[in-house]
């Protein structure tokens, strides 16, 4: 049976930026100066079969995807995640992401010792909620992000959509940094907790 409290929520004030920049970019009218033109919203939902069900195991860098993208950190572990659910509404998109670390754990117990699973090279996760709060204008949105002990998914999340769209610039050979998005936080966050 899996865990369903929810500890509380994280809310951070995010940026869109155009690649590596810091000029803030509007989320509803600037475009990716690609042949698509796309928006942000237009951009995840061309690369949703690249982000929905897909786990990426290793640190996550701006480096072309054929490059090595693994990599263990400090401790040993190695980060995963998989995003779940992508719902995309007018001023709202929701996620649900998995995120574990592989060799965190290394056997899942039963009643019975002989169903044991042995974890080493699996990744233990939950499941979080993850929510992007659109402008109506403007270059900041607000990220609400489930907490669980201490952990959340929000900045993991917003890492892989700039990271996706990256490497899908760069596998179009442009990766110029108007032809790529990237989140960034603000650095002000606020906890709201229930106990």
């Amino acid at each position: 049976m899996s865990n369903k409290t929810m500890f509380g929520f994280r809310l951070d004030r995010v940026t869109l930026n155009h690649g590596l920049t810091r000029q803030g970019q509007d989320f509803a009218t600037t475009k990716l100066e690609t042949p698509q033109g796309e928006t942000f919203v237009q951009t995840l939902e061309s690369m949703r079969s690249r982000i929905v069900g897909v786990t990426r195991v290793g640190n996550l860098k701006y480096v072309p995807s054929e490059a090595d993208q693994e990599g263990i950190n400090e401790g040993g572990s190695i980060p995963t995640l998989r995003v779940e659910r992508m719902t995309i509404n007018r001023s709202r998109i929701d996620f649900v992401i998995r995120v574990g670390r592989q060799g965190s754990h290394d056997l899942a117990i039963t009643a019975d010792a002989s169903e044991d699973v042995g974890l080493e090279d699996k990744a233990s996760t939950n499941p979080f909620h993850v929510s992007l709060y659109l402008p109506t204008t403007g270059s900041e949105a607000v990220l609400v992000s489930e907490v669980r002990s201490r952990t959340s998914a929000g900045s993991q999340l917003m890492k892989l959509i700039g990271v996706l769209s990256f490497e899908s610039a760069f596998s179009n050979q442009n990766d110029d940094n108007d032809q790529w998005w990237r989140l960034t936080s603000n650095r002000h966050h606020w906890s709201l907790s229930s106990f």
